[in-house]
C-alpha cells in the first residue's frame, strides 16, 4: 500500500503568507498568551491558548489546514502541530520563527494596508477587489462596490445577484474579510448597505 508522503512540519514565514493568499487559506492559530495576541498579531489570525487545543479542533472541519505560531517557533509551537496531526489534521505545522518571524515578513511586504496613509486605501482596496473579489462574484452574476472606508470600517453594497442571493450574503461578506485579511493584513467590520 503507497502511503502519501507527509507535509513537511515546519514551514517559513514566507511560505506561511504564500498559504495565506490562496482560495483555501489555512486556519492560523495563535498559542502565544491573550496578552502576547492581544498586543500585536496577524489578521485573521485565532488565539487559541493550550487548553482549548482540543476544543477549537472539534469545532472544525477535519483536514483543515492548521498553521500554528508561538513566539518564536519553539518546541510548544512543534508540539502542538504534531498533536494536530495525531487529532487528523495531516497538514498542520508550525511556523519557524514564529510570530517574530511572522512580523519581520510582515514588515517586509509592501502589500500592508496600514503602511499606506488612509486616502490610498481605496485604491488599494479596489486594486484588490478587482483582482481577487470581484471575478468570483462575477461568475455568478453578481458584484460588489466600495462606497465608504474608515480604518474601522468598511462598507460596500453588492451589485447584480448578489442583491438578492440570500443565503450567499454572510459569505460573501467572509470571502471580502478573508482576501483583505490575508492579502492586506487588515481588520476590518463589513457593513453592507442596501
Amino acid at each position: 500500500m503507497n502511503e502519501k508522503p507527509q507535509k513537511p512540519l515546519e514551514l517559513e514565514a514566507a511560505a506561511c503568507f504564500a498559504r495565506r493568499r490562496k482560495s483555501f487559506p489555512p486556519q492560523l492559530l495563535d498559542i502565544r498568551t491573550p496578552d502576547a495576541f492581544d498586543k500585536e498579531h496577524l489578521a485573521g489570525a485565532k488565539n487559541i491558548p493550550p487548553a482549548q487545543w482540543g476544543q477549537f479542533l472539534e469545532e472544525i472541519q477535519p483536514l483543515s489546514q492548521l498553521i500554528f505560531i508561538d513566539e518564536t517557533g519553539s518546541e510548544r509551537a512543534r508540539q502542538a502541530a504534531q498533536w494536530a496531526r495525531g487529532m487528523g489534521f495531516p497538514s498542520a505545522c508550525f511556523v519557524t520563527g514564529g510570530h517574530q518571524a511572522l512580523m519581520a515578513q510582515l514588515a517586509a511586504e509592501a502589500e500592508v494596508l496600514s503602511k499606506l496613509p488612509l486616502p490610498a486605501w481605496k485604491e488599494r482596496l479596489e486594486t484588490l477587489f478587482d483582482q481577487e473579489i470581484r471575478p468570483i462574484l462575477q461568475a455568478d452574476g453578481g458584484g460588489a462596490e466600495i462606497t465608504n472606508i474608515t480604518p474601522e470600517q468598511l462598507q460596500i453594497r453588492y451589485l447584480g445577484a448578489c442583491i438578492s442571493c440570500s443565503g450567499g450574503k454572510e459569505g460573501t461578506k467572509k470571502l471580502i474579510q478573508g482576501c483583505i485579511q490575508n492579502w492586506l493584513n487588515h481588520d476590518f467590520e463589513i457593513e453592507v448597505l442596501v
